[in-house]
């Protein structure tokens, strides 16, 4: 898909990547370019945190409770528009 994954290597990491061509692009950027891939993997890091403190906030292992897809959509939604209405409101406290 063309599509750049941005993992972070172990240290006995190389380049050699086995018919991967992501791979091997992902590690040379991470050799040769640092900065580049701290900003696109501290992306990700922020993400992941958030799916992180959806789970932990609404506990049951993070999962979801309605049986449908769309209305699993729905109760999603509404525990995102809540996450971000709790961090807003935290935010005013500081």
């Amino acid at each position: 898909m063309g599509g750049t994954p941005y993992i972070k290597p172990k240290s006995n990491t190389t380049a050699r990547s086995r018919g991967s061509y992501s791979w091997r692009e992902m590690v040379f950027t991470f050799m040769n370019n640092r900065t580049e891939f701290d900003e696109h993997f501290h992306q990700r890091s922020i993400v992941e945190a958030v799916f992180a403190a959806l789970k932990e906030r609404r506990g049951r292992g993070g999962s979801l409770r309605s049986r449908r897809t769309h209305t699993q959509n729905r109760e999603l939604a509404m525990q995102v528009i809540s996450y971000n209405i709790d961090l807003v409101s935290r935010k005013g406290d500081v």
